[in-house]
């Protein structure tokens, strides 16, 4: 169509303790309750690492957090707030539900963002098993009705933590979703060091305060039991190990520490950088490239006084999944990495890496091969943001990465990364809500969905619009990248690829460019322009064909972001990038003349 430019020319869990009967005590908004400031309400109890416990309305095990009304006249929920996250207090509002005087509410942290009065709560964000912040807030957005700062510990599965008294937390002996609170279960347990790279022989203790506990522990990344080995004095930590420990009192066991240490030899523990350092260790298992991956101990060392040593104190030491990353860049040298922190257990664990905000999905991408300059990526993403489009912080680091059994040593140095937020729905990354396996009618099932315009991994739908577009390469399809596959409905699947058919009739219609009727109102032209021109100026080589996102919030217009990949940009060694002479790539797409844009 010459002359078209996009540029202007199951229930809700209330329950009421009454004798040994949960009678539901929920209700919709009726108004009544006590104004905010009154602090009647606290974050009572909550499973982080909830395993075959309670369920949710879709029969999966997610994480949960009671609250409970200590007062004596019922509280409006309507505009308070749930949230993990210190520097967002107003993450997940709750919609205008009432807990009665003494009653309790369970809502599911399942990243699911269900928040229908009268229908089972889910807030859009999940615990993390390693600890984070947590808070009730009110409605005002800033006054924190009850919060466990800065973190609360480490949880073990199963079992619970909140308050143990009136005036005090810890870990609750049982779960107890919708009534009060267990007695408090066994004393805390201590491990220190609490994991990190070491050289030589590392003594461990493990102790309680107060002592007088049994406590048990395995070496082999085993769970402890009541025949495990028993605790007598400090460990001689001698090799790369996965430590976990729990106090006994007889059968039955309490909650469960873990740590992870990693060998370096005497070289690589006197190594200084003045970049960040993160020594990865899979234990003797070769990094395969399946969308499975393999468990490692990872630590991550950030700079004090200007410089980094791998035995410096850790921001993070503990378990990983690390994958194999990329589709022609699986093949090189240098291997770009998937990561999804996770505990022994195999629970994620979300951890806030260089203050890019706490999650457990992570890359860890490795620069060189195409991008001589190092720093394509990292300065583009820069620029996407200084524009408004969202940007995926990334942090320069170097790596230690060994695949082998014995100490990470001097050979296992890998060279330069940059340790990279993932593409994912998250506050602190693409913050769009989030589709639940009930969003399957309007608004609810109108977002949000990550796109791309590439090749679908296997937990990825992709399809080709009624036009037959993408048509560049024939694997290459719109991926629908979120929700992931086991979890798109067919409602949202139907709806998402009508939806963009719908966009692109228009887009190819004779009323093209008519405000109303043309593709305005389907895409949001602003981040549409500012991608196309720093795509421009990069000179990108996959220019609309790989690796092109695209998002759609609840009732929100088409957005071009996130950008990435820009390994290919700005005088790479790619043939195309490297000719001065070329604008634009002559064997792929010409920017104005191509698809959609076309």
């Amino acid at each position: 169509m010459p002359g078209r430019c996009f540029f202007p020319c199951s229930r809700l869990v209330f329950f009421l303790l009454t004798g040994s009967l949960f009678l539901a005590a929920c209700s919709e908004d009726d108004g009544t309750g006590p104004p905010a400031g009154q602090g009647v309400l606290r974050l009572n109890e909550f499973l982080a690492s909830n395993v075959d416990g309670l369920l949710d309305e879709d029969g999966e095990d997610s994480d949960w957090i009671e609250i409970h009304n200590g007062g004596s006249a019922p509280v409006n929920l309507s505009g308070w707030y749930v949230t993990d996250d210190a520097n967002d207090l107003t993450r997940w509002a709750f919609p205008a539900v009432t807990v009665e005087a003494g009653a309790y509410l369970v809502l599911f942290a399942s990243d699911k963002d269900r928040r229908v009065a009268g229908a089972e709560l889910h807030t859009s964000f999940r615990l993390s098993g390693g600890g984070e912040y947590l808070a009730l807030v009110q409605p005002d957005g800033t006054t924190v009705e009850d919060e466990y700062s800065p973190t609360f510990p480490p949880q073990t599965e199963n079992v619970s933590y909140g308050y143990v008294t009136p005036s005090a937390v810890g870990y609750l002996a049982n779960p107890t979703p919708g009534a009060a609170n267990s007695g408090e279960a066994s004393v805390g347990l201590q491990i220190s060091p609490e994991g990190g790279a070491f050289s030589g022989s590392l003594p461990v203790i493990l102790s309680v305060p107060g002592g007088g506990a049994t406590i048990r522990y395995t070496t082999d990344g085993s769970e402890p039991d009541a025949t495990s080995t028993e605790y007598t004095g400090p460990l001689s930590i001698e090799t790369t190990t996965r430590l976990r420990a729990r106090t006994f009192d007889g059968a039955a066991g309490g909650p469960e520490v873990f740590a992870y240490y990693t060998e370096v030899t005497d070289s690589v523990a006197s190594f200084q950088s003045d970049l960040p350092l993160v020594v990865v260790h899979t234990f003797g298992q070769n990094i395969p490239d399946d969308d499975e991956g393999v468990p490692a101990a990872i630590t991550f060392v950030d700079r004090t006084g200007g410089t980094a040593s791998p035995t410096d104190d850790a921001m993070y030491a503990g378990g990983t999944s690390i994958d194999t990353r990329g589709f022609t860049s699986a093949d090189f040298p240098k291997k770009q990495f998937k990561l999804e922190l996770r505990d022994v257990t195999g629970s994620d664990v979300d951890a806030d890496l260089f203050g890019m905000g706490a999650e457990e999905d992570w890359v860890l991408y490795g620069p060189g091969r195409f991008d001589r300059n190092m720093i394509a990526n990292p300065l583009m993403q820069r620029l996407a943001g200084r524009v408004g489009l969202t940007e995926m912080s990334q942090r320069f680091v170097e790596l230690f990465l060994s695949e082998g059994s014995g100490a990470v040593g001097a050979d296992d140095y890998a060279g330069i990364y940059i340790v990279s937020e993932n593409v994912k729905i998250d506050a602190t990354r693409v913050d769009i809500q989030t589709l639940g396996a009930g969003d399957n009618t309007e608004p609810e099932v109108t977002g949000g969905y990550i796109l791309k315009i590439d090749r679908a991994d296997p937990d990825e739908y992709g399809f080709k619009t009624a036009s037959g577009f993408p048509t560049f390469v024939n694997p290459n399809t719109l991926v629908v990248v979120r929700p992931k596959l086991p979890d798109l409905t067919s409602a949202q699947q139907t709806w998402i690829e009508s939806h963009i058919n719908d966009f692109e009739a228009a887009l190819n219609g004779p009323n093209s460019t008519d405000p109303v009727l043309g593709y305005a109102p389907y895409i949001h032209i602003p981040s549409w322009i500012d991608a196309h021109i720093l795509r421009l100026i990069a000179k990108d080589t996959d220019f609309l064909v790989f690796s092109h996102f695209l998002t759609k919030d609840r009732e929100g217009k088409i957005r071009t972001e996130p950008l990435c990949d820009f390994d290919r940009t700005l005088g790479s060694d790619d043939d195309f990038n490297a000719n001065p002479n070329e604008v634009f790539h002559p064997e792929r797409a010409d920017p104005f003349e191509f698809g959609w844009w076309g």
